[in-house]
């Protein structure tokens, strides 16, 4: 959970799947509030200097394989007899 303000000064929760660094401008989508906002970070648009890829062989691999698993499920959910 990140914690900022919105461009008109209303506090602004975020959930994001990364940690969130401060100084950095993110797109989100927010659901308002009577005196704040909710919301989900869609895309960074600045990112902090620490923020490094991932240099690791397993996270690259790890993704395809994720990435193959989706691909498969969408097939047989739109194909259910393998056509």
């Amino acid at each position: 959970m990140g914690v900022g303000r919105s461009e008109d000064g209303r506090l602004l929760l975020l959930e994001a799947p990364l940690a969130l660094f401060p100084g950095e401008v993110v797109e989100a989508k927010v659901l308002w509030k009577a005196r704040h906002g909710e919301g989900r970070v869609t895309r960074w648009l600045t990112r902090d200097p620490r923020r490094a890829a991932a240099a690791c062989a397993v996270s690259a691999v790890t993704t395809i394989l994720i990435g193959v698993v989706v691909f498969i499920f969408c097939f047989s959910t739109l194909f259910p007899d393998g056509a």
